[in-house]
This record gives C-alpha cells, structure tokens and sequence, in this order.
C-alpha cells in the first residue's frame, strides 16, 4: 500500500488524492488476488505470501523507475509549506486524537460484537477453512452474498498475520478516507483552507463514524466509496464546466 502510495503522489503531486487513489486501487487489488486464488482454492498462506512477494517487488520496481518524478514532487512538497493558524491547528490536533484512539481501538480489541461473530467471523474462517471465498452451506443466505468486499480484504489480512485482531483496520482507514475524500470535495467545491478542515474534521468527529471505526461493520467502508464517488463526479462536473 505504501509503495502505491508512492507511485500516486508522484504523478498526483497531491498527499490526499494520493492516499484516495492507492486506496482504491489497493482495494481492487486485494479483491483480484482473493477472487483468482479462490478459483484454484489456494487462498492459503504459501500462495497468498508468494502472490503479495511478486506484487511488492513489482511496485518496488515502478517506484524505483519514477524515483526521479517522486524526488521531485517531494522537493515540490517541501517548499510549499502551508501555515495554519491556532484555531486549524486545534481542528488537527483534534482529529489526530481521534484517529489515534480508534487505531488503538482497532488493534488492541479483536472484534466482539454479535455481528462479527455470527456472520463476518464466521464467514471468513469458512473461506480460510475451504482457501476459497465460494458459497458454502449455512443456514444465513446473507453470509453467501451480502458486503463481501471487506471479508475479502479481511481474510488475507487474518491469513497472513495469522490473527483476527487486526481486521478492524480496514474500517480504520475508511475513516481516515472519509475524512481525506471529505477535504477534497470541499476543495473541488471551491472551499479554501480552513473550509476543508471543517470538512474533513466533521467526517472524522461523526459519534457513529467513531464507534463503527473500531469494529468489522462495513458501513465506513460503504461511506469512503460513495464519498469517492461524489468526488470524482464533482471533479467532471468542474472540468465539463472549465
């Protein structure tokens, strides 16, 4: 993710559509490689670990070939230092202190509630048990169709870190991307500085936003997908205009 991270920001010279477009491209990714796998049934450790080994070494190589356009987006970045008042700099402060306490959340608690373990839980253990995301017998049809997206990302996570407790992390950084994507529409909107803080604190500061952050619902992931999608089409809608 980082090294997709890299290649965005190169060619966006932009800290958030770089975190919004590696997310998105990331996620298709992770969905690619548990559909394929599942195929053969091999969605399993070894052949996880040996797909993810030959990804990384791919985009290592890309990043390598655009370390020239990074080098310089990054030298751009640097002198293009913003300054924030007192009052932005709280907004920060807070927002940081969210994302901090619901990362913490999300990692030190393996999800417990009666939504992870009767359906989400036990959907990936299946797929883990079987090494394939194919219908298996349950008495839950849901469990068969319904918000497969972020059970496909979890299952490789809890494969290869070999633990449930990090499967929360997916809602986290839906979080995260909600409040990014949030700044951008106010961007693309017109709104200066500090109305793109108030935009993006106001997604992360939602009292439910917070508490799904910490747990596998899948509502946050919903939200950054359709706020993504209100973005790029605020982003035509300009530029047919422009």
């Amino acid at each position: 993710y980082i090294l997709l991270g890299l290649l965005c920001f190169a060619n966006s010279r932009s800290l958030r559509r770089a975190y919004l477009y590696s997310a998105l491209i990331f996620t298709t990714l992770m969905l690619v490689v548990s559909e394929v796998l599942s195929l053969f049934h091999a969605l399993a450790l070894r052949p996880l670990a040996l797909v993810w080994a030959g990804i990384i070494i791919i985009l290592g190589g890309m990043v390598y070939w655009k370390r020239a356009l990074l080098s310089a987006a990054l030298s751009e970045k640097r002198t293009k230092r913003l300054k924030f008042s007192a009052r932005e700099k709280a907004a920060f402060t807070v927002g940081i202190i969210i994302l901090v306490l619901t990362f913490l959340g999300s990692t030190l608690y393996p999800p417990v509630s009666s939504d992870a373990l009767e359906i989400y839980s036990l959907r990936t253990f299946m797929w883990q048990q079987n090494a394939s995301n194919a219908f298996f017998p349950t008495y839950a049809y849901a469990m068969l169709f319904s918000s497969t997206l972020v059970d496909n990302i979890i299952v490789q996570i809890n494969i290869l870190s070999n633990s449930e407790v990090f499967g929360s992390l997916i809602q986290w950084f839906s979080l995260l991307g909600c409040g990014v994507v949030s700044s951008l529409i106010a961007q693309s909107l017109g709104c200066r500085k500090k109305g793109q803080i108030i935009a993006a604190l106001a997604a992360l500061s939602m009292p439910l936003a917070v508490l799904q952050s910490t747990g596998p619902k899948h509502d946050l992931t919903t939200a950054f997908f359709a706020s993504a999608l209100v973005f790029f089409i605020v982003r035509i809608v300009r530029n047919a205009k422009g």
